[in-house]
């Protein structure tokens, strides 16, 4: 059965939020349930983020260097969605976060 899978880059902005930075977070969603993953970096959202495409502003060898980062966490969910496939699992939300994350192997649950 195909599943409905999407991802999405998005800056998270806390409550108090005035100027700065703030993390980049990614969702990832599956026939319409979501998660998100932080991906440990941060922008800012007023002058670098661009919403529409989920990246910086591609100017300057930092942004460009965290562009190059976001790709490489994109490719890396999709090699865990084309996982499961092939080990012909059940692509649940929760299945997908796990396997990105490496929360399981073979079966079994890593005790964190």
């Amino acid at each position: 059965m195909v599943k409905t899978f999407h991802n999405l880059f998005y800056v998270k902005k806390p409550k108090n939020y005035g100027k700065g930075l703030a993390p980049i977070y990614l969702r990832i969603s599956v026939d319409g349930k979501r998660t998100e993953v932080s991906t440990g970096r941060e922008t800012d959202p007023d002058n670098d983020w661009i919403s529409d495409a989920g990246r910086v502003k591609n100017h300057g060898e930092k942004n460009k260097q965290l562009n190059k980062y976001l790709d490489s966490l994109q490719s890396k969910l999709y090699d865990a969605y084309q996982a499961l496939i092939r080990e012909d699992r059940i692509i649940t939300v929760e299945t997908l976060k796990n396997k990105y994350t490496g929360v399981y192997r073979d079966n079994h649950y890593k005790f964190l």
